[in-house]
């Protein structure tokens, strides 16, 4: 049996989300599925973030008696991705709400949530 490392699994996992998210986007036409969709690429991107900064066996950034500097540079968790991750979080969280609101904005507005209705009424 083949046994994986963290990073790999996170990786993959990361991907997979981005390419549903993706597939949600371009194939839906219902408004609510494709911020769904924006949803899981956000949530396979913070994923992917995260993965980068992984270090099997890996400790935390403070150098003192347990850890010498030479030591350092294979056995510390870069803390950047981490956090950018929460950066990106946090501004997902942001963009959701916006096209929600949006999305209601057009429901009230035009009475359906399909892409194809709201393309039709620009005339």
């Amino acid at each position: 049996m083949t046994v994986f490392p963290v990073s790999t699994v996170l990786m993959a996992t990361g991907f997979g989300l981005i390419l549903i998210g993706l597939a949600g986007v371009l194939l839906h036409r219902n408004v609510l599925r494709m911020i769904i969709g924006f949803g899981l690429m956000d949530s396979g991107v913070a994923i992917v973030l995260v993965a980068t900064g992984y270090v099997t066996g890996g400790t935390a950034p403070i150098i003192d008696a347990d850890l010498s500097a030479g030591d350092a540079t294979a056995r510390v968790v870069d803390p950047v991705p981490s956090a950018l991750t929460v950066t990106a979080i946090v501004i997902g969280l942001a963009v959701t709400a916006v096209m929600l609101a949006y999305a209601i904005r057009l429901y009230r507005t035009h009475g359906t949530l399909d892409i194809r209705a709201l393309r039709d009424s620009r005339g």
